[in-house]
């Protein structure tokens, strides 16, 4: 596969929303796009607001989409509490940019799905508009896209994320790593926050074998807490693709992604 023609590197400015609509897994999400093309997204949507770290970490490797093809579908179980349901998660990748599309279904409830749209290339992925979709609608719009919007803004951290990309392209910077993995790598996230503001997020390589690596998210200095407890575990055999996301939250699992047995991308 060929990068999209946008470069997504640090130094680069982060581009424009693909003019391609989100892809749609479910009549409720078919519904919302056709809502969606005949309704202009409102401008009051969230944009978050530059904030520098402390300590700049900038991408000097090329990142690996663990994406073999240019689109294709996954399952998951998704355990949310004590209830469990399924989730399915939808990516294309061409050069008008990405779309990663993830849903999640629970029994007795309306599913629920959360879009990332943006560009891609050697720096991995570049997002510029994430939203979400429930009950028919879309909402919790986040505009990435500085040169987007009513008002002005001054451009994001190289390689801010969303709530979705963030696992695929922190799975990608893990699979591009130019020397060979080993426990206490860590790596550093700009994550675009739907209240405003950018938060670096810090992952640490804490197992590796022939089989999986595994990485938690822990705090940039000793002493720090970390409120939401992440735990990515991807397949070294199949260039890092995520066999299961965890989360906790004051040591309680709150929910879970794990991919079903037996499934593999196109």
């Amino acid at each position: 596969m060929q990068p999209s023609r946008h470069s997504t590197g640090a130094a680069s400015t982060p581009p424009r929303e693909p003019q391609h609509p989100g892809l749609r897994t479910s009549q409720t999400a078919a519904k919302a796009a056709a809502r969606q093309e005949t309704q202009a997204p409102r401008r009051s949507s969230h944009r978050p607001r530059a904030q520098p770290p402390a300590q700049p970490h900038p991408h000097s490797a090329a990142v690996r989409l663990p994406l073999p093809a240019p689109q294709g579908e996954l399952h998951y179980a998704y355990h949310y509490g004590a209830t469990q349901g399924t989730a399915q998660l939808q990516w294309r990748l061409d050069a008008e940019g990405y779309v990663l599309q993830l849903q999640r279904q629970r029994p007795g409830r309306a599913p629920t799905a959360s879009i990332s749209q943006g560009q891609w290339g050697d720096q991995g992925l570049s997002p510029a508009r994430h939203s979400r979709l429930r009950k028919e609608r879309e909402h919790e719009v986040l505009w990435l896209d500085p040169e987007d919007g009513a008002e002005p803004q001054a451009p994001l951290p190289g390689g801010t994320q969303d709530a979705l990309s963030w696992w695929w392209q922190l799975a990608g910077m893990v699979a591009g790593h130019p020397t060979p993995l080993r426990p206490g790598l860590r790596w550093q996230l700009p994550l675009a926050q739907r209240r405003g503001g950018v938060q670096w997020w810090t992952f640490e390589l804490t197992d590796v074998d022939a089989r999986h690596w595994r990485l938690q998210r822990v705090a940039a200095a000793d002493g720090e807490a970390v409120a939401l407890q992440f735990e990515l575990l991807l397949d070294a055999q199949r260039g890092g693709l995520p066999l299961r996301l965890t989360l906790r939250q004051e040591g309680q699992l709150r929910w879970s992604l794990e991919l079903l047995e037996g499934t593999s991308p196109p």
